[in-house]
């Protein structure tokens, strides 16, 4: 209780100036001597000095007093503001939801333990306890000796270890152990955390990007991913090897600062369609020219890769190297080529052969002729040197004349020239073959130029000649305004001959059911928009419904054994679709006929689809 010194200060002073008078008038009344006057002032003079001594030691104790009570009042407010702290730290760990438990350092013994661990655990706040975080512990021994350390005793530790439930399963911790140096000076504060799952999570995701590693590693093909910015994020083992750039030098590096002579041009406008359209873009024949290197051919696929879609999305490309693919289709169709020509040499012999026999005849008609002319020119050079010397003698003009109409001057006259007419004509019937045949036997150029489609169609209508003559007649609509084209020449020869040959069989098979039937083959070009298009048309058995989905597919073929061996159309396809970005396809009427059509693109601005 506070004490109220003011109030005992006032009574104190009354009682001693009472006691003062008190005794002056009892002095006064029995001396009345001046000697007891001046001791009874003096002694007034002394009790004023102690009263006002004990004034002030009063006054004083009244200000310690002050301090006291402030001090006891400060003692209790923080008494009280610790009283609420251990209140919230007990709230805070007897309510928290993370695993919280108090552990004597050097022991290992639990000294608290919220309800999070009794939960988690599976064991009551008194079983734990009565336990050791060693009993708990699955890791190793004396798992929270190694924990703190005296060199790490004011730090916060970071650990995983498996702990073992009161159930016997183990789950992953991961622990936070910390110092609590108020709670004692060997006590420390553990929260821990169940990561099972997410350990769990950890480890698969491990397992799934070695899977990845060991994919992107055996991946034959170039594999290259790049950010929004075009900075290489993934780079395998054959994009190491094709362009000899190891993947520590490519990652990070933005794709066209890595110094890869590519054709950039078409590259770049492959990166920006497919980010525009967020759908994949292939390259064919992406020309790459390694250092101090032939030329090569690269195949490259981009496709975008999931990301914002506000911003710039990452890309992969795929790509393998395309060089020897090429050359073997190159040689594959060159062979077919020779073949199909080996298979027409024999109709190609007989249709040299006919131009060839006539012109036979004709010149030996013309030798047998020449020798009657130069027998008339003999008689006729005697009869002017007669008449040069005088006058010819009717004898002699009778026997010139005898002898013009033995040789029959008029009809020589009449038939050398028609036999020479003949003999051109079939010598440039034979020209037309041969030249053909060279054509379209001829390699060709591997790179697309401007080609005359018209012309090469004709050469092959005359190397075809004999596969069709003898079932069909082949009519041609060749467009006259047709502008040149940019294409292999060489290979679209082949594709339309597969086209002929394929509709002089349906044709031939339609013979067979239909005897009376006349087959017709009609060969056309036009222009169709951006587009060039040749038309090979038959009236032969068309093509059944149950075969048309199959119509392309490399080996497949409806001929005996023997006679097709399924690699036209497919081919056929190649050439078009893949190589010259066209396109080919059929429309057909069972029992009456089918008509292909092959699209070229009147302009080659570049290979994306």
């Amino acid at each position: 209780m506070r004490i109220r010194f003011q109030g005992l200060r006032q009574h104190l002073t009354l009682l001693v100036l009472l006691i003062l008078f008190g005794a002056m008038g009892l002095s006064l009344f029995h001396a009345g001597d001046t000697l007891t006057l001046a001791g009874l002032g003096l002694l007034g003079l002394f009790g004023i000095g102690a009263v006002w001594t004990l004034n002030a030691r009063i006054e004083e104790m009244g200000r310690m007093s002050q301090a006291f009570n402030e001090l006891v009042l400060a003692r209790k407010k923080r008494e009280d503001e610790l009283q609420a702290q251990r209140e919230v730290f007990k709230s805070l760990f007897q309510d928290n939801l993370s695993v919280m438990y108090i552990v004597n350092r050097a022991t290992g013994q639990i000294l608290d333990a919220n309800v999070s661990a009794e939960t988690f655990y599976g064991y009551s706040r008194e079983q734990l306890l009565g336990m050791t975080i060693h009993q708990i512990n699955s890791s190793h021994g004396d798992s929270h000796r190694t924990l703190l350390p005296e060199s790490m005793y004011y730090r916060q530790n970071h650990y995983f270890y498996l702990h073992r439930l009161a159930s016997g399963e183990v789950r992953d911790v991961e622990l936070y152990a910390s110092p609590a140096p108020k709670l004692g000076p060997r006590v420390y504060l553990s929260i821990a955390h169940d990561v099972t799952e997410r350990t769990r999570m950890e480890e698969e995701l491990r397992l799934a990007h070695e899977d990845i590693s060991r994919l992107m590693r055996s991946i034959t093909a170039i594999l290259v991913a790049v950010d929004g910015e075009d900075r290489v994020m993934k780079w395998n083992d054959s994009a190491s090897n094709l362009f000899g750039i190891a993947s520590p030098e490519a990652l990070g590096r933005p794709l066209k600062e890595l110094g890869i002579n590519l054709d950039w041009g078409r590259i770049d406008e492959g990166l920006a369609a497919c980010r525009k359209n967020r759908q994949p873009v292939i390259l064919d024949r992406v020309v790459y020219t390694p250092p101090e290197s032939r030329k090569q051919t690269l195949k490259i696929n981009i496709f975008p890769l999931p990301g914002d879609a506000d911003g710039q999305p990452g890309l992969l490309l795929l790509g393998e190297d395309i060089t020897q693919q090429e050359q073997l289709q190159s040689q594959l169709a060159q062979a077919q080529k020779l073949e199909s020509i080996g298979q027409l040499a024999a109709g190609i012999a007989h249709e040299i052969n006919t131009p060839a026999q006539y012109v036979s005849s004709n010149v030996t008609f013309i030798q047998g002729a020449a020798a009657d002319i130069f027998k008339l020119c003999g008689e006729f050079r005697h009869l002017l040197e007669a008449a040069k010397a005088g006058p010819v003698s009717p004898e002699l003009i009778q026997a010139v004349e005898k002898s013009m109409d033995e040789h029959g001057l008029e009809y020589l006259e009449e038939e050398v020239p028609k036999a020479i007419a003949e003999t051109l004509e079939g010598v440039g019937r034979i020209s037309t073959i041969v030249r053909s045949v060279k054509q379209f036997a001829h390699p060709g150029s591997s790179e697309m130029s401007l080609a005359d489609l018209n012309e090469a169609m004709r050469s092959t209508v005359v190397v075809s000649r004999n596969e069709w003559k003898y079932v069909a007649d082949l009519t041609s609509d060749l467009d006259p305004d047709l502008p040149p084209v940019y294409c292999m020449i060489g290979e679209i020869n082949q594709v339309v001959l597969n086209l002929i040959i394929n509709a002089a069989h349906a044709i031939a098979d339609a013979a067979r059911s239909d005897p009376g039937r006349k087959g017709l083959i009609t060969l056309g070009t036009k222009r169709d928009g951006p587009w060039v298009e040749i038309r090979v048309e038959d009236n032969g058995m068309g093509i059944p419904p149950e075969v048309q989905p199959r119509i392309f597919d490399p080996f497949f073929t409806t001929k005996e054994v023997g006679k097709g061996s399924g690699q036209g159309l497919a081919i056929a396809r190649s050439v078009v679709v893949e190589k010259h970005k066209g396109q080919l396809f059929f429309e057909t009427e069972p029992g009456q006929g089918t008509s292909f059509h092959v699209r070229l693109p009147l302009q080659q601005e570049g290979d994306i689809q």
